[in-house]
């Protein structure tokens, strides 16, 4: 029964909660102009979803209902429209994505004004505008495309112009293939993806990657053929498969000195060309990578792989350099932590030949002032090419060679465990204790010899000690009584870390020529002292002393003065 009970409780529950669910206020429907939307009852935003409209020039409103922000245009919204020839964005447009075939095909569509407010563009947006003549993509969205979801602008047959924000990061696959009247557009240089088939068939005449650009990618600028300059970064490693085929007018194009890979057809058909430098780094390359270049020479290192690659493919070729990966290189050896940069100093040879430093090669050190593994870069100069990377160890040096202070060498006995902070210097530096020492105490507590242990890590080895005394505490002279040709001098008893007493006196306040007396038994908390001489005065004081592996002494009590009896 209450089982039941309960079951018929929580359906009246549900009943009452989807009774009291406020309903959406909008669902799909339609503007006076024709716009179809979507309202998302979890974000309350609009996605523009279709155009029934008439009217070709469309502008996409901030807000629908004047409440709900447009952030949307959805999946094939416009795709094949044959009305549409301009679209603007209303002022204050929150529109932050155009989704995929968003305006796929319509061949109509001569311009569109971008809102600030977009993010993204994604795959084949813009694919096939043919009546699309320029594009302004503004500040903000990073990417064009994803990947392999690609060409947002594609035969995009008109377009001439692009300008791309400072903030796109990504061009992705096939973005502008086919874009044979575009001339003009800039690469933004924090780019550091450009897709495959990025700029195929485009007619730009000029090029320059930016340093984040490491990978030219399959055919990006194939068949461009305006193509006549472009300056690649330093940092790129690899021109994958035809990137640059069919490339007919193109005369100029540097060669990182870093590449490693052509991947075939790179520049086949490159008529134009007239000669391409590489390095020695290039590891996998191809006759095809310069196939139908009748005007091509092509520069090599000796022994270089692309040297192979022209001898066997009959490919002029014109040796202008010697690779510093062939030559011998000795005389690179262990050294001891010093605390400034360590160097070394190569033998290089090239067959009978020796290398000279500056002249042939120059060295870069990296990790060379620390124990453990450092790094020389071996660069070539003049007519030697190529980078060589040794490594060598750097072993720790014996903490034997610093000098240790102590803060106090003599402390006084306080019933707590010492320890006078340490100070390590090598070389008149310094030393930092946290990567280099640690320091122990030892027999640090009662009256004697203590000791300081320094032992060695990071760029020091081995341990050194240093000791420091801990002395008896004070004692103080309560009073002196003069007598016949003497004194009695008497104290206050201190029997903690003590074994006895000296008492010191003289005629002198500076105490020159002055006389001690032991007292051995540190019970003992009076002292007289006779024969002096008459009516004379004296000057007195008395430290403790404890008797260890040696005698240590207290410091010195105040001095007091008595004058003798007749």
């Amino acid at each position: 029964m209450k089982k039941c009970l309960k079951a018929a409780g929580l359906l009246f529950a549900l009943v009452l909660a989807f009774c009291v669910m406020p309903a959406a206020v909008f669902a799909d429907g339609t503007t006076a102009d024709g716009l179809k939307y979507r309202l998302d009852d979890s974000t309350k935003t609009i996605t523009i979803t279709g155009y029934e409209g008439t009217n070709p020039k469309v502008t996409i409103p901030a807000v629908i209902g004047d409440t709900y922000p447009v952030t949307r245009i959805g999946s094939s919204a416009f795709e094949g429209n044959k009305v549409v020839t301009d679209v603007t964005f209303a002022p204050g447009s929150k529109v932050e994505t155009i989704n995929g075939y968003a305006f796929e095909n319509c061949k109509t569509l001569k311009s569109i004004a971008f809102p600030p407010s977009l993010k993204e563009i994604t795959s084949q947006a813009f694919h096939g505008c043919s009546s699309l003549t320029s594009v302004v993509i503004p500040e903000g969205v990073t990417k064009l495309g994803y990947g392999y979801y690609h060409g947002v602008f594609e035969d995009c047959t008109s377009l001439t112009s692009v300008q791309l924000p400072s903030t796109l990061t990504e061009i992705a696959w096939a973005t502008f293939r086919n874009c044979p009247s575009l001339k003009t557009v800039n690469i933004p240089s924090g780019l550091t993806t450009l897709g495959d088939s990025a700029f195929w068939g485009t007619a730009i005449t000029s090029v320059e990657l930016p340093d984040g650009i490491t990978r030219v990618g399959e055919w990006v600028f194939r068949y461009c053929t305006s193509l006549k300059t472009v300056k690649l970064s330093d940092n790129v490693k690899t021109i994958d498969t035809g990137a640059f085929e069919g490339c007919t007018s193109l005369t100029s194009i540097n060669i990182p000195k870093d590449l490693t890979r052509l991947d075939g057809s790179t520049f086949r058909g490159c008529s134009s060309l007239r000669s391409l430098e590489f390095g020695d780094a290039v590891t996998s390359v191809e006759g095809s990578d310069f196939a139908d270049c009748p005007k091509l020479n092509v520069r090599v290192v000796k022994g270089s792989k692309v040297e192979t690659v022209c001898i066997n493919n009959d490919i002029p070729f014109t040796v202008y350099a010697f690779s510093l990966g062939g030559c011998s290189i000795e005389g690179i050896t262990e050294k001891t932590y010093t605390g400034k940069p360590i160097q070394q100093d190569p033998v290089i040879t090239d067959g009978s030949t020796k290398l000279v430093n500056g002249t042939h090669y120059v060295l870069e050190y990296t990790n060379n002032i620390n124990a453990g593994t450092a790094t020389v870069k071996i660069t070539g100069t003049g007519n030697y090419v190529g980078t060589v990377e040794k490594t060598f160890r750097i072993t720790p040096e014996d903490i034997s060679k610093c000098r240790i202070k102590l803060a106090k060498t003599t402390l006084v006995y306080n019933t707590n465990y010492q320890e006078p902070k340490v100070t390590v210097t090598f070389n008149g530096q310094v030393v930092d204790p946290v990567n280099n020492y640690y320091v122990s105490y030892s027999s640090n507590r009662y009256a004697g010899t203590a000791w300081v242990t320094v032992s060695g890590k990071g760029n020091f080895k081995e341990s050194k000690k240093a000791s420091f005394k801990i002395v008896p505490k004070a004692v103080k002279l309560k009073k002196l009584k003069a007598t016949s040709r003497g004194f009695k001098a008497s104290w206050k008893k201190n029997d903690i870390q003590t074994t006895g007493y000296q008492l010191q006196y003289s005629l002198k306040k500076n105490f020159k020529g002055a006389k001690t007396v032991t007292i051995k038994n540190n019970q003992t908390v009076s002292k007289s002292i006779s024969r002096l001489k008459a009516k004379k005065t004296y000057y007195v004081r008395i430290r403790c002393y404890y008797r260890g592996s040696g005698k240590y002494y207290s410091a010195w009590s105040k001095a007091l003065r008595v004058k003798t009896k007749k």
